[in-house]
């Protein structure tokens, strides 16, 4: 199932039973040093702006912002500014913990589904 975020479709992590595609996209969440250092930055924060990511994770700014947008797009992360309307202003994350719980719950439950 997908819900509106942004007015973009994102995958539903607490659905119960994920089509091959949303699978996908929960190991999508977790794929990659950099993905996981934007994820622990903002677990210990409310917000941050993407420079200040980019200093946390440890990449350089455009790496952080790719990996911010996959993020943005799987929502897992939340920005204040929707795509479009971005252009010179100073944009702030947030961690979705309801979606990132329940895809860590989901990635889990696919990793012990395997063993």
């Amino acid at each position: 199932m997908l819900v509106e975020q942004h007015n973009r479709n994102v995958p539903d992590f607490a659905e119960t039973s994920l089509n091959e595609a949303a699978v996908f996209a929960v190991f999508a969440v977790f794929d990659g040093r950099e993905r996981q250092r934007v994820i622990h930055a903002l677990l210990s924060r409310p917000t941050a702006t993407l420079a200040e990511l980019a200093v946390l994770a440890g990449g350089s700014a455009a790496t952080v912002a790719r990996h911010v947008a996959i993020l943005e797009d799987l929502g897992i992360v939340t920005l204040d500014i929707p795509r479009g309307a971005r252009r010179g202003r100073t944009v702030n994350a947030s961690l979705n913990r309801s979606a990132y719980t329940a895809a860590l719950h989901t990635w889990l439950g696919e990793m012990s589904a395997e063993s």
